[in-house]
């Protein structure tokens, strides 16, 4: 097995089935010849909407405590989540669809594995965010902490610097809440996407330097079951749970 310890942004990929990596994870190099279906999406948003610029809490501030009480109901819910798991959509920026398992267990640790053909395995071990072309037998290891999504499974998700609130757009039984690393402000940005009352989790956006947007979007979620460590451990051997 090849293994690549890389601690910069690796060259992107122009191949849909690591659309989740080069634009959520702002990293790419997976060499996948996967099949991927062409997505019929309908752009048109529907509801009132209406956006507003949120400053960002005192870092003295409990999370709990922002002047914007729908943030304060995003950092409450995202911080009662522990573990979760379900399944993904990921359209790409030229249309392509692939899918797969989600798994997520706080702090540090996620976990994507995408369904056949595409050969691609991605783990978050809590330390090093792990990529495995599987039809190559090629690992690429990134630090966790260099990616965009670090701060939804840290151990306690705040929206505090360095994370910024760049908009909030409300719109009928949806809230998007789009935010930024001010350390990587040219990498992009991502935009949470969660359904109101009750609120979930329903998507994220990824937005690249080129304005080009990759959707993840969850389904058949449950949060706060047992999840085996396993998911999470990749060592030099390969996953230990494939």
């Amino acid at each position: 097995m090849k293994i690549v310890q890389h601690q910069r942004r690796l060259p992107r990929t122009r191949l849909a089935a690591a659309a989740l990596v080069s634009m959520v994870l702002a990293v790419a190099t997976l060499s996948v010849d996967a099949a991927t279906v062409r997505a019929q999406t309908n752009g048109t948003q529907t509801g009132n909407t209406r956006s507003s610029d949120t400053p960002q809490a005192s870092k003295t501030q409990p999370d709990t405590k922002w002047a914007d009480p729908d943030i304060a109901r995003i950092v409450t819910y995202l911080n009662g989540i522990k573990t979760l798991q379900g399944r993904f959509v990921q359209i790409a920026p030229d249309g392509n669809v692939t899918q797969g398992e989600v798994y997520l267990r706080r702090p540090g640790r996620m976990r994507f594995k995408y369904d056949p053909p595409t050969p691609v395995l991605i783990v978050a071990d809590g330390v090093w965010l792990v990529l495995w072309d599987k039809e190559l037998d090629q690992v690429d290891r990134i630090p966790l902490s260099s990616t965009p999504l670090a701060f939804l499974i840290r151990d306690k998700v705040s929206f505090d610097d360095p994370i910024i609130i760049r908009k909030i757009i409300r719109q009928t039984g949806l809230l998007n809440v789009t935010v930024y690393d001010k350390r990587r402000e040219d990498d992009g940005d991502i935009t949470l996407v969660f359904s109101d009352r009750p609120l979930a989790l329903r998507q994220w956006v990824v937005t690249d330097p080129q304005q080009l947007q990759t959707r993840v979007s969850l389904y058949d979620i449950e949060t706060n079951v047992p999840l085996d460590i396993k998911l999470f451990v990749f060592t030099d051997s390969g996953p230990s749970i494939p």
